[in-house]
């Protein structure tokens, strides 16, 4: 087996000044997507007419279109902008495969506890490097963490493939997906130098990003100096947030009707004269409750770790939150009044935002299963498995994110028979809970299943009960319209993550609910109007799959960084 590493970088440059956040960006629309594909030698299980199916995907998706959500800030802001976070203005993906990038892993797994530990406690590190270069290696990281000029955020999550995910531990499994947030691009550099230094052994001696390290420390600019180029571009600030409301515009008139684009999806041209019962939004409200066990306040959406991370932090009470970190377990519980808001709520509205986009593709796809008014069980079983481990492929460079996936479609699963069972009337009521069996046998018992539909090229002979397919077979057994399915999805997320903030005590509970109201309202919105006008693209499920993506780098960046603390009140 060769081995892959690979960077993918995204960079918004140097911003001028607070509230500038407009010129960090030079383009309206841009889409990443990386797939690995790993192939053993003589294995041909997972092959299907020559093409074989990626083992790891990663698809992000950013625009530049200013918010329609109210965002508690003083500022008109970008989404783009917003999904980084403050002050954070490059991002970059290392791709790590193979038995040549295991000394890179391994500097990659030390760095990544070195950071975390500067602002929290953090889990034993089990990273071992040879005798003769742990000296050595220890020199040139406290040079690095000595060289960098602003906050750095650094995630590493482990991918264990099935076939020898027994096999390995986090330091030695195969491939390892890197996220790196900086503030600047030379800190990004010096990271990646620092990481891809054993890679030199394989490139003649040269080290990879040496030429770009050789600049002074970043200098943060000072009020004095802002307030020079704040002059200087004042003009084009506001021709660009001219140009930029007039692009928004435009956009928005050109979306029609999401109910209408829903229905088309999942109906065809028979969607006008689809009719759902009545009775249904009460089955809605019962969903929504926050009472339905289903374990979602099991799972912090990142906030846990980004509150270690101390990015809610206040700027001017940072220097005595420092103060506190050798003392400190996780942030102090004692003093909310710390948190900045507008921080918090503009990670509250890229994490609603990116969830509704991602999820809203798997909702419809599970809930296209029971459209038909005559369903094969089979058919959409496999179907299912399909969809299922696709979504498993898209979150694996995402571990707690997927933990919790599975946790909550487990939970969706418990709680099914419950709404099924009451219906008395629903059409094809055999047939559903036949599906349901199915769906439930494949989890539980983990049976290897030959599967043989046109959709087979993404399908696993593993079960892993993903929440939003799931809940959208369940949304469709109770006849909730598809829409309103997605809606109500993306209102929990956007809930919960709320919650775990009051939880935390980063705001009471008035301040979260204004923010649920006034933030994640719009957020979640906007993220069913891209993942709705993405799948409007494609006209087979697996184009429709092919549009999800996620928008939030600081989430997907913090998000892995769970797993390090020390103390968590969340499990995910």
């Amino acid at each position: 087996m060769g081995s892959i590493i690979a960077v993918d970088w995204y960079s918004c440059g140097r911003k001028f000044s607070t509230g500038m956040e407009d010129e960090r960006w030079a383009f309206d629309y841009l889409a990443t997507r990386t797939e690995l594909c790993i192939e053993e030698q003589g294995d041909d299980s997972k092959k299907l007419n020559g093409y074989r199916r990626p083992s790891l995907i990663e698809s992000m998706i950013f625009d530049n279109i200013h918010s329609s959500s109210e965002v508690t800030s003083t500022s008109q802001r970008t989404s783009t902008a917003i999904a980084f976070g403050k002050n954070l203005d490059s991002m970059a993906t290392l791709l790590l495969h193979g038995p040549a990038s295991q000394s890179v892993a391994k500097r990659v797994i030390s760095l990544s506890h070195h950071l975390a530990a500067s602002c929290t406690r953090t889990r034993p590190n089990h990273a071992s490097f040879d005798t003769e270069l742990k000296d050595e290696n220890e020199d040139q990281l406290q040079l690095l963490l000595n060289s960098l000029g602003g906050k750095v955020l650094l995630s590493v999550t482990p991918v264990k493939h099935k076939h020898n995910e027994k096999d390995h531990d986090n330091q030695s499994a195969p491939t390892h997906v890197v996220r790196i947030l900086a503030e600047s691009n030379e800190d990004i550099y010096r990271v990646l130098h620092y990481c891809l230094k054993p890679c030199s052994t394989h490139l003649g001696g040269l080290e990879p990003y040496r030429d770009r390290i050789h600049s002074s420390r970043t200098v943060v600019n000072n009020g004095k100096s802002s307030t020079l180029q704040t002059k200087e571009v004042s003009n084009d600030q506001k021709q660009g947030e001219e140009k930029n409301t007039q692009t928004q515009q435009q956009t928005r008139q050109r979306k029609s009707d999401l109910n209408s684009i829903a229905n088309a999806l999942i109906f065809g041209d028979q969607h006008r004269h689809v009719t759902f019962d009545k009775e249904a939004w009460f089955r809605l409200c019962t969903l929504s409750d926050s009472a339905l066990p289903v374990g979602s306040f099991a799972h912090s959406l990142g906030i846990e770790a980004a509150s270690q991370m101390n990015l809610f932090i206040d700027e001017g009470k940072e220097a005595t939150m420092k103060n506190h970190i050798s003392d400190q377990w996780s942030m102090r519980s004692d003093d909310s009044s710390s948190c900045s808001i507008e921080a918090l709520s503009d990670y509250i509205h890229s994490v609603s935002r990116s969830n509704a986009r991602f999820s809203t593709p798997l909702i419809l796809a599970g809930y296209s299963l029971l459209a038909s008014p005559c369903i094969d069980v089979n058919q959409a079983h496999q179907t299912w498995l399909g969809i299922d481990a696709y979504a498993d492929t898209l979150l694996l460079s995402n571990e707690p994110g997927r933990r919790a996936s599975t946790d909550q479609g487990l939970g969706i699963l418990r709680v099914a028979p419950a709404f099924i069972e009451s219906q008395n009337n629903i059409a094809q009521s055999r047939e559903v809970s036949e599906l349901w069996d199915m769906i439930r046998t494949s989890i539980d018992n983990n049976q290897h299943i030959d599967v043989g539909s046109s959709y087979n090229k993404w399908q696993s002979s593993v079960a892993n009960g993903h929440a939003a397919p799931i809940y959208g077979v369940l949304a469709s057994s109770l006849n909730i319209s598809p829409l309103d399915a997605c809606r109500v999805y993306g209102f929990s997320a956007a809930r919960d993550t709320v919650s775990a903030a009051v939880r935390l005590n980063l705001v009471g509970p008035m301040e979260g609910l204004s923010i649920l109201n006034g933030v994640a309202r719009g957020a979640v919105e906007e993220g069913l109007e891209d993942g709705l006008l993405g799948m409007r693209v494609g006209e087979t499920q697996k184009q429709w799959l092919n549009s999800i993506a996620t928008c939030a780098p600081l989430m997907d960046t913090v998000q892995p960084l769970h797993d390090l603390l020390s103390v968590r009140l969340f499990r995910t």
